[in-house]
């Protein structure tokens, strides 16, 4: 942060996409990793596999759905929302 407000000329660096090229692998990894752990968790405890996973899909598609509406809610024209140039609408 100190770095960042004594060197104001880098603010044209590109950012990386997260959906292209070498960052999707290692972001798609982390997430494999992180699905190891927890089933090797669940089955150290000896849990039934069956209503843990029914948790986590359930409340996967609800914060899916939830994220959908408010997407679909907030990307309409003329909805209530930000605007492009950052301006409450």
């Amino acid at each position: 942060m100190i770095y960042e407000a004594l060197h104001h000329g880098d603010e044209e660096r590109r950012s990386a996409d997260p959906t292209r090229g070498w960052t999707l692998v290692a972001l798609s990894f982390a997430t494999s990793i992180d699905a190891l752990a927890v089933g090797l968790s669940l089955a150290m405890l000896r849990v039934s596999i069956w209503i843990p996973s029914l948790v986590i899909g359930l409340v996967c598609a609800g914060f899916t759905a939830t994220g959908m509406l408010i997407g679909w809610r907030l990307g309409r024209p003329g909805a209530v929302g930000w605007s492009w140039s950052g301006v409450w609408c």
